[in-house]
């Protein structure tokens, strides 16, 4: 679990537009807008937020995932959950 809170502490940093909550090992980040998170060091951009799809860019790499699609960014494996509204649901595994 120190993982999750370590994970949760980098992506909050400088981040208003996003919230977290972990449990049993997984982060849910729930981002409201275009935004820039940090995980594993990595700035990772979450942006163009469709009815059906979000943008994310990580170091040059860009990754269209639609809603239970997984992507494996900064050494994490990211979960597009669910995009309501402009906002998006990732759920993070840590451990990649």
């Amino acid at each position: 679990m120190l993982a999750s809170a370590v994970l949760v502490s980098a992506v909050l940093a400088g981040c208003d537009s996003v919230s977290a909550e972990c449990k049993n090992g997984t982060c849910h980040l729930l981002v409201k807008g275009d935004d820039t998170i940090t995980l594993g060091g990595h700035s990772v951009h979450i942006g163009h937020i469709s009815d059906h799809t979000v943008t994310i860019t990580d170091t040059g790499a860009e990754f269209v995932l639609r809603e239970g699609e997984t992507v494996s960014v900064a050494g994490k494996t990211l979960r597009l959950s669910r995009i309501e509204g402009g906002s998006v649901s990732l759920d993070v595994d840590p451990a990649g």
